[in-house]
């Protein structure tokens, strides 16, 4: 019994992974068709290294799923209708994002007009929102580090998009994603920033009120 009960709910998370996210009201996006795009990744001309790293590993997905290849610019350039907005940029102003409730790690993705932001807490939220959206809404998946699905399409079309994710744990760790690569792409506390957060003085301080009061 036990047994079926767990094929069973195998199955249902199968599916329910599979389906597709939810659509917002709004306009849909065509970010490629035929090899060939109109959009440019735009990021802050002060990005931070996450920030270069969320918009470097997205023009390699797309390019790989539709085979256009998606320019990056900074912000310093003159907006334009058909940007995707990757981390914390002069375009903020566009869609009035308050990062405030968004902590560290925080996802906001949304389609405005014709353009595509995926953005979220300053440390970890642009390359989380990232693969969030490669995995939820263009079908990529990374079962393991050496099975990954890349679909491949020549017309990449979004539905309308308004998606907003604060993690309820702070650390989140499966202890086998080994390196920062992988952590990212289960949107798993990295290396690079779970030291600072375990040594900082506000976990320590949660860490010692915690155990006085257990």
């Amino acid at each position: 019994m036990k047994k079926t009960v767990s094929i069973i709910m195998a199955l249902l998370l199968t599916v329910l992974t599979a389906l597709p996210a939810a659509a917002a009201p709004g306009k849909k996006l065509l970010l490629a068709e035929n090899g060939q795009t109109g959009y440019r990744i735009v990021i802050s001309e002060t990005a931070t290294e996450a920030e270069k790293n969320a918009a470097r590993v997205l023009s390699g997905y797309l390019e790989r799923i539709s085979s256009a290849k998606f320019e990056t610019v900074t912000d310093s350039t003159a907006p334009t209708d058909k940007e995707i907005v990757v981390g914390v940029t002069n375009r903020d102003g566009e869609i009035g994002i308050d990062r405030s409730g968004y902590g560290d790690d925080g996802v906001r993705i949304l389609t405005s007009g014709d353009k595509l932001f995926l953005t979220g807490g300053e440390k970890s939220g642009a390359i989380y929102a990232v693969y969030t959206f490669l995995e939820d809404y263009l079908g990529c998946r990374w079962f393991t580090t050496e099975l990954t699905v890349i679909p491949e399409t020549v017309r990449m079309e979004l539905p309308p998009i308004d998606y907003s994710y604060v993690p309820p744990f702070r650390l989140r760790q499966t202890y086998w994603s080994f390196s920062a690569a992988s952590a990212e792409k289960s949107r798993c506390s990295t290396s690079r920033f779970l030291l600072p957060r375990l040594t900082s003085p506000t976990f320590l301080r949660s860490a010692a009120l915690s155990s006085s009061t257990s």
